[in-house]
């Protein structure tokens, strides 16, 4: 969804103004009030992206989006600005990791061996996506636990036992 929302919010942002970009801006931004076609626009053609398969509901949805909008130039306007924002979002987006093949092996500790439909991010290989906003990923990873035989490890089991009962 952060595809989808990201060029949602350069879309809008590309009409009305006021904030930085996230990402990427249009060539051609019109005058006029045409940020709801220009969101509905984003959002569909991101979503037809990543979805191919639910084309025929994502059309059947655009449409009715779209004819709760007063049909003039503001609508054309807005929808080519969201159309041009998701494309150029998405290709934007080309080789950044996402689908990446990770496979699954499970670790040899207790605690580092979750079932991979435990974990989606891992199955889909998120983590090995080119991050939307952060430069370096890693400097926002959690130290790792503390060791089985530590005293921190057994005064945090201890805590633990004690608030569960």
């Amino acid at each position: 969804m952060a595809y989808m929302h990201i060029a949602i919010y350069d879309a809008v942002n590309a009409i009305e103004g006021g904030y930085k970009v996230f990402a990427v801006s249009p060539s051609n931004i019109p005058p006029g009030e045409s940020q709801r076609p220009a969101t509905v626009a984003a959002a569909y053609r991101t979503l037809r992206y990543l979805y191919p398969a639910q084309r025929a509901y994502l059309d059947a949805q655009y449409a009715a989006s779209l004819a709760t909008i007063p049909d003039g130039q503001a609508k054309l306007d807005g929808i080519a600005v969201g159309d041009e924002v998701a494309a150029l979002f998405l290709t934007s987006r080309v080789g950044d990791g996402k689908g990446a093949n990770v496979p699954y092996t499970p670790g040899s500790v207790p605690a580092h061996g979750y079932p991979p439909h435990r974990h989606r991010l891992l199955q889909f290989g998120f983590s090995q996506m080119r991050p939307f906003a952060m430069k370096v990923h890693h400097s926002f990873r959690p130290e790792p636990p503390p060791r089985l035989d530590s005293d921190e490890w057994a005064n945090d089991y201890n805590e633990v036992k004690r608030m569960a009962l």
